[in-house]
């Protein structure tokens, strides 16, 4: 059993007498000391991601996007596949993959007008840069399996 004063309450901050908390709880309390705590929170001292980081989660969103695009999409959500491509080769961190982004996509207008084709554009993009960056290529038969699974070694 636990025990709390009203004040504790408002503070958010149980003091349970149990040895052990369930995961909920410490989730609870790690949210609540978060969102109650004065001292500078450890974001502030993290370092800016670098461009292989911003690279990595961003090929991680756009194949989850692909991944999970529509099947048929109507053509508002074609349209919007292809104004955040265009919007990512505008607006990108790094000015060298900007400009890489941007050529490809004249050179290879985005296929969007469904997921099965999306998805191999995506893929096939990927295995562009990294044929550039002399990375090993893809399988893009396997894309929508890689970002959405089912893997039986996921959890």
């Amino acid at each position: 059993m636990f025990t709390f004063s009203f004040d504790d309450l408002i503070l958010g901050q149980y003091a349970y007498k149990q040895k052990k908390e369930c995961k909920s709880c410490q989730q609870l309390n790690t949210l609540q000391r978060l969102l109650f705590d004065d001292r500078p929170k450890s974001f502030v001292t993290e370092c800016p991601p670098t461009i292989t980081e911003i690279g990595r989660n961003t090929w991680s969103v756009l194949h989850s996007i692909s991944a999970y695009y529509p099947k048929n999409p109507n053509k508002e959500q074609q349209k919007q596949a292809l104004n955040f491509l265009i919007s990512l080769s505008e607006l990108y961190p790094c000015s060298k993959c900007r400009k890489h982004l941007s050529n490809y996509l004249k050179k290879h207008p985005p296929r969007v007008e469904s997921n099965k084709a999306f998805n191999i554009y995506l893929c096939q993009m990927h295995n562009s840069i990294n044929k550039y960056l002399k990375k090993p290529q893809f399988d893009c038969s396997q894309a929508t399996s890689r970002w959405k699974g089912p893997w039986k070694n996921c959890k």
